[in-house]
């Protein structure tokens, strides 16, 4: 009676094997099985936020990180950590197509001020020309902490703030983003 469980656990684990839930088909035999690519997949449809975090970290831990799909999915999740994660995340990770996430995250104006705030701030790392006109745009901003973070961003990549200030009126900041645009149109017409 003690080996019938050593037995029966026994027998799962052969039948694992030539189930393929232990690797690709039988030991040495180089057969592949039908599975999946078993890969942590982000459960965006789990109803816990505490859930599709965790998720998500899974997937970062993962030798072969997020996918895009994966990305834009938490990007797009309703809880604001979850979103806020992630932009960390791409701020911190060479990923294909990461600027124009982290620029769609800070220019939708409905999503959450922090979670734009942190787009900015992963720019701020990536450092990258290409969000620049994204940036002035950002000087217009309603909330002044992506004011902040986007003159903090232009101020380190250019050297120059051209006298913004996010925190006065909306008239000098409106002159002042208007001066930061033809500061680009000229830089970009050389």
């Amino acid at each position: 009676m003690q080996r019938l469980p050593f037995l029966i656990v026994g027998c799962f684990g052969c039948l694992g094997y030539l189930w393929g839930l232990h690797g690709p088909g039988l030991p040495g035999s180089g057969a592949s099985s039908a599975r999946p690519d078993p890969r942590p997949v982000f459960a965006g449809d789990l109803a816990d936020a505490d859930a599709r975090r965790e998720a998500f970290v899974r997937l970062t831990s993962d030798p072969r990180g997020p996918t895009c799909e994966d990305v834009r999915r938490g990007l797009a999740d309703a809880d604001v950590r979850v979103r806020r994660l992630v932009a960390e995340w791409l701020g911190e990770h060479d990923v294909g197509g990461r600027i124009s996430l982290l620029c769609t995250a800070l220019r939708d104006r409905e999503m959450d001020a922090t979670v734009r705030s942190t787009a900015a701030a992963a720019l701020v790392r990536i450092r990258s020309e290409e969000c620049i006109p994204l940036l002035i745009e950002q000087l217009e901003d309603s909330d002044p902490n992506v004011r902040l973070y986007a003159i903090q961003i232009l101020e380190s990549m250019t050297g120059d703030s051209l006298g913004y200030q996010p925190y006065c009126p909306t008239r000098a900041r409106v002159a002042k983003a208007e001066e930061w645009r033809r500061w680009w149109v000229a830089r970009t017409a050389k």
